[in-house]
């Protein structure tokens, strides 16, 4: 029972594992350049090498379930970097965009109160 519980992990661990690889070789090639930056390319490069790295675990034919777990948990630390990569660039964004905006409205403002003072 435990042989088989561990195969059906392996097989799992195998396709979640291929599935990321591509998806992470996918996207590091086609990166979009709004969120091409070092540190979402680094947490990329992370990530395919995690999941490959599982697949080699699982693909043993004497495979170890608590190697497999192990690169599991690596690998969801990967991603979760990923995510926190993405996520402080989004904010950061955000937080340009608004700055952007800010600017341009001050900008009017002022444009306003000088267009006011020569018609006086």
């Amino acid at each position: 029972l435990k042989a088989e519980q561990g195969l059906a992990l392996s097989k799992e661990a195998l396709e979640i594992a291929k599935q990321l690889a591509e998806y992470s070789t996918s996207l590091f090639k086609d990166i979009p350049d709004t969120i091409n930056n070092n540190q979402i390319s680094s947490r990329l490069v992370v990530l395919e090498t995690r999941s490959k790295l599982l697949q080699q675990v699982a693909f043993q034919s004497n495979f170890d379930t608590l190697d497999i777990q192990n690169s599991l948990k690596e690998l969801n630390v990967a991603v979760e970097n990923f995510i926190v990569q993405l996520n402080e660039k989004f904010e950061k964004d955000k937080i340009d965009l608004q700055r952007k905006d800010n600017e341009q409205q001050e900008l009017k403002s002022q444009q306003k109160k000088s267009d006011t003072t020569k018609n006086k």
